[in-house]
């Protein structure tokens, strides 16, 4: 929690909500840059900084935190130096690989912290939002990982282009994990076969497990209010 004063008025700010805004801002605007100039350079602030607030806002197991840090760390490296012009392609791929293993580690973090929590709070709501959307980041970093390695990973309509950008896939990522699948985004090769699997079915178990969670922390707090009275 982040204590922010105004005026000897004391404001509290979730940072947790701080999370959920800049991940709403970077799955929202980077399909408007697809194919632009600024795309590069604005994905990798909005990474950069979706990566130091996850770290900042670390789970409380020293191990996993370290091992966060450490991928964190190299991805945002990746993110900035390959930037520069006529790096190879090879470096391109460690980045995704590398922020693929980090979305996945956030996935789990955000779900620990939720399944962990004591009270039912504001926090504990916008950790379980904000584990949906990195799953839904993870499903995109690992659609780009395949594509890289193999460029006949997916098929496109014509509507889509066929260059390699980060903001397609955020859009078939999320469109996969809520089943609802219009088709102009298609798995091509086994693994994005696999992988489209994987978020059909992680996104609907996630809602139920989540949810069922959720209810039930309500349910316990107002028991326990409940026995106050």
């Amino acid at each position: 929690m982040i204590s922010l004063r105004f005026k000897d008025r004391k404001f509290n700010i979730e940072k947790s909500s701080i999370l959920l805004f800049i991940l709403s801002i970077s799955i929202l605007t980077m399909p408007f840059f697809e194919g632009s100039d600024a795309e590069r350079i604005l994905v990798s602030i909005l990474l950069t900084t979706i990566c130091v607030l996850e770290i900042y806002s670390d789970v409380k197991l020293p191990f996993f935190y370290r091992v966060q840090l450490v991928v964190g760390g190299v991805s945002i490296v990746f993110a900035w130096f390959t930037k520069i012009e006529s790096f190879p392609k090879s470096l391109l791929f460690a980045e995704h690989l590398f922020f693929t293993f980090f979305f996945l580690l956030a996935t789990m973090g955000t779900i620990y912290k939720v399944a962990t929590c004591l009270k039912l709070n504001n926090d504990t709501i916008f950790n379980a939002i904000n584990g949906y959307l990195f799953l839904g980041l993870f499903g995109a970093s690992m659609a780009s990982v395949l594509e890289l390695f193999n460029f006949n990973a997916f098929n496109f309509s014509s509507s889509i282009t066929a260059a390699h950008e980060f903001g397609k896939f955020i859009y078939y990522s999320f469109v996969t994990l809520t089943t609802v699948g219009y088709g102009d985004i298609t798995p091509n090769s086994s693994a994005a076969k696999v992988l489209t699997i994987f978020l059909c079915t992680s996104g609907q178990l996630y809602l139920t497990v989540l949810v069922a969670l959720i209810v039930g922390k309500y349910i316990l707090k107002l028991s326990l209010e409940t026995r106050k009275r």
